[in-house]
C-alpha cells in the first residue's frame, strides 16, 4: 500500500525505499520468472521495456487528460 498511497501529493522515493517497498513482489516465483524470461534485473525493467513503453505511456496520459478535461477538470 505504501507504494501507491501518497497522502494527497507525490514525492520521489529513494532507491532504498523502492527496493524495500517492492522486495516481496520481486521475490515471488512468478516475478523472478518474468525477470529471467526477459533478461532484466527487476520487474520495473520488464514493465518499462516490454509492457508499457514510453510512447504508450505518453499516449495514455494524453487520453486521460482529454477525458478529465471533457469531465470538467482543469489541468
Amino acid at each position: 500500500m505504501e507504494a501507491i498511497l501518497h497522502a494527497g501529493h507525490y514525492h520521489d522515493y529513494a532507491a532504498e525505499d523502492i527496493d524495500r517497498i517492492y522486495a516481496a513482489k520481486e521475490a515471488l516465483p512468478e516475478s523472478r520468472y518474468f525477470v529471467d524470461l526477459n533478461g532484466t534485473d527487476n520487474l520495473a525493467q520488464v514493465f518499462t521495456r516490454f509492457r508499457f513503453t514510453r510512447q504508450e505511456c505518453l499516449e495514455m496520459s494524453a487520453k486521460m487528460r482529454e477525458v478529465l478535461r471533457y469531465q470538467g477538470f482543469n489541468e
